[in-house]
């Protein structure tokens, strides 16, 4: 279960970053054939709100692995009741 945990995390950070590297390069291809950029303000509240959805995918799969240590928080020990 700790092993899946570490190998979720990692793809998905692996994953927003190399999102950000490509936004960034399709940006300025797009600038250069002729594209505008209407507002960039919004741009640190996306990756916050990335951020945020890594840290809340983190917390939940940690509390996850936490609570399956302890067998009656397991889903088959309530079917045995």
């Amino acid at each position: 279960m700790k092993l899946i945990f570490l190998v979720v995390i990692t793809f998905t950070v692996i994953q927003q970053i190399a999102e950000l590297l490509f936004a960034k390069k399709n940006e300025q291809a797009l600038i250069e054939n002729g594209g505008l950029v209407t507002d960039e303000r919004y741009h640190p509240l996306m990756i916050l709100l990335h951020g945020c959805w890594v840290i809340t995918v983190f917390f939940f799969l940690s509390l996850q692995v936490i609570l399956s240590s302890y067998w009656i928080f397991t889903p088959g020990y309530l079917f045995t009741l």
